[in-house]
């Protein structure tokens, strides 16, 4: 058994290959990873833009506050005009400035009657107008490879007419489930079953993040049935998560599995509560998580190790999960002598811990934001103390 520290790093350590690229359009890129540094092709905005709506002018130090207004500028407009000494343009947001034009009033401080416009004050050289690469210069560098591509990062690509992009592959997951008690489809529960529901909570955690699942494979306690499905799962997928069958029950199949499959142990089993039971292992550059059955623990454990090595298949530079320092709203105490993973909702820079904490609960996680983790050798937190919190949501 490991400590947390050690199998975080073992997970953010062990060596992958890089992953294949592939070329895909901005609408469908949200969340891959970017397979090489991305340069802006031009000056952003290309010509000079009104910031506001108002009057573009050509003002000279010590004139009158009084133009002539010889046009009116839209935004998109190709028109070209020149402004002299004395004139003013109507003109709106994004709307190019015209040449000869060196700041744009506001309408609000300016009075427009026919043709004649009086402006309140002097304006300030070149007030109101977006110079030219002032948002984006030409050969700036924009995303590093290992980028995860985001919303505003896809708007910024679009911004710069690009419709298609090249990206590190997303790999492919397959999800095992176990048990004879499970029951998956609609209809009454008979003594001793429950419904199958890990299955369901980790492809929708998966699909948060933009990871589709290939297949979920149901498996009853058997050790013949239960070392072909991780058989048949390994050879099909880069990831494979396995809920339930980990721990030593009589029933308990899959770590003998994986022993017969030839799967290389990287760690078995960690000093943490929820999710002690936790196994994670490759075989020929094809991963495996041995996750808890215990709805809890395995989602616990999904956000702790699985996401971050989800992302290292993608190539991701930031990886891990991120935390923050939040005071505790209540004192805790630690008497398990194992790392504890505890349910906590923010409030500003203070974190409640939750109800439900048990690792057969999953009400306490449809409340949390964050992971409120507790060191294995700390005993005894009182109020305020500042905790790590893993954000989940």
């Amino acid at each position: 058994m490991i400590g947390v520290e050690e199998a975080i790093r073992i997970v953010a350590e062990i060596d992958l290959e890089l992953p294949k690229v592939q070329v895909v359009s901005l609408e469908k890129a949200l969340s891959y990873t970017l397979a090489k540094n991305l340069y802006c092709p031009f000056d952003l905005p290309s010509f000079e833009q009104s910031i506001m709506d108002g009057y573009a002018i050509h003002y000279i130090e010590n004139d009158p506050l009084e133009f002539e207004v010889i046009t009116e500028i839209q935004a998109g407009s190709k028109a070209t005009v020149t402004l002299n000494q004395g004139q003013a343009a109507r003109i709106f947001t994004g709307a190019p400035i015209p040449s000869g034009a060196n700041a744009v009033v506001m309408q609000e401080h300016a009075r427009q009657l026919g043709s004649q416009l009086y402006i309140e004050h002097p304006p300030k050289p070149n007030q109101h107008i977006r110079a030219i690469g002032s948002d984006l210069k030409k050969e700036q560098l924009l995303f590093e490879s290992g980028f995860q591509l985001n919303a505003s990062s896809l708007g910024v690509m679009k911004s710069l007419g690009l419709n298609e992009i090249e990206v590190y592959q997303k790999p492919k997951v397959s999800i095992v489930v176990t048990g004879d008690e499970l029951v998956s489809e609609n209809r009454p529960l008979q003594k001793g079953e429950i419904y199958e529901s890990n299955s369901s909570v980790l492809k929708a955690a998966l699909e948060s993040n933009c990871i589709s699942v290939q297949r979920v494979i149901a498996v009853k306690d058997d050790f013949d049935a239960t070392r072909e499905a991780l058989k048949e799962a390994l050879n099909s997928a880069d990831l494979t998560l396995v809920s339930g069958g980990i721990s030593v029950g009589a029933y308990d199949f899959v770590y003998r599995s994986l022993q017969e499959l030839g799967v290389q142990t990287y760690f078995y089993k960690v000093k943490q509560k929820p999710g002690k039971p936790l196994f994670f292992g490759g075989l020929n550059h094809n991963y495996l998580f041995a996750l808890p059955g215990n709805p809890g623990s395995a989602l616990t454990c999904y956000y702790m190790y699985v996401l971050p090595f989800l992302k290292r298949l993608q190539n991701t530079s930031e990886f891990q999960s991120s935390s923050i320092p939040l005071a505790l709203e209540q004192g805790v105490s630690n008497t398990t002598g194992r790392a504890l993973f505890l349910k906590g909702k923010r409030n500003s820079n203070r974190v409640r811990i939750l109800e439900h904490q048990s690792s057969s609960k999953l009400l306490g996680f449809a409340i949390a934001d964050v992971l409120v983790y507790i060191p294995e050798t700390t005993r005894e937190l009182a109020e305020g103390t500042l905790v790590d919190c893993f954000i989940i949501a």
